[in-house]
């Protein structure tokens, strides 16, 4: 195949996939690179897209041991016969489990031919200054990788499952619609901006990282044990995981 440019597919809520995706392409120092940023959900709502005589690199964070749903549904419907792809999940230091052979799996559906994967640490999108998980300043130099061999799927939370969603403290809001703008499911309404819709929530935190008066948050007291319990045992920042 004669590669002529290169696509770059990204699905990032909080900004992490998003820097290293593009530290990735610019390594590889592509002078035709075609960004497509499918963060919102308007993005994912227009016609399928179809990749030729490219190297198109696709990138989704981790969510609880799993490509999110809506975005494994949406790579799904791309058309790539044989388009080589570099794979790549970030995930908050814990483990990125299923997700990258998930990636894999979902690529190789739509007809691309993975050629390279990585699984690199970004700061969890639970982190905070209270309770920080692999809190970062800067992204190191990013190495090329190969999708390790699992193929046994944890199971997805459900919006039955999930812990709790995001919440608006009222006094705290000043109606900017920060939070709308932000979420990548549509979870949050512009005229109900105290309410969070849980069967869309993705619990990516988008809201809460983009709210400029601290008004949002999980307050599910459980929800805030485990956050403690992940900032206690994985703070400290991870090296990624290099499959050659």
């Amino acid at each position: 195949m004669n590669i002529q440019s290169m696509g770059l597919v990204y699905f990032s809520p909080t900004g992490t996939t998003k820097r290293i995706t593009n530290e990735i392409a610019h390594a590889i120092h592509s002078k035709r690179v075609k960004v497509i940023d499918c963060t919102k959900p308007a993005t994912r709502a227009g016609e399928s897209l179809t990749f030729y005589n490219e190297l198109v690199i696709l990138g989704t964070p981790v969510h609880y041991g799993r490509v999110p749903l809506k975005i494994a549904d949406y790579f799904t419907t791309f058309n790539a016969e044989k388009t080589p792809a570099v794979l790549v999940v970030t995930y908050g230091n814990r483990a990125f489990e299923d997700a990258l052979i998930e990636l894999h799996d979902v690529a190789v559906n739509a007809g691309f031919s993975p050629i390279a994967a990585g699984a690199f640490i970004g700061e969890h999108a639970y982190s905070s200054e209270a309770v920080p998980i692999a809190h970062v300043e800067h992204l190191d130099e990013i190495e090329a990788l190969r999708v390790p061999k699992n193929t046994a799927y944890r199971e997805r939370w459900t919006p039955r499952t999930m812990p709790g969603v995001p919440t608006t403290k009222g006094k705290l809001c000043i109606q900017c619609g920060r939070c709308t703008e932000a979420c990548p499911t549509g979870a949050i309404h512009r005229d109900g901006l105290t309410k969070t819709d849980k069967q869309k929530c993705l619990l990516c935190c988008a809201c809460i990282k983009a709210c400029p008066s601290g008004a949002r948050a999980i307050r599910n007291p459980l929800f805030n044990v485990g956050v403690r319990i992940l900032s206690q045992f994985w703070r400290m920042r991870r090296e990624p995981e290099t499959y050659l």
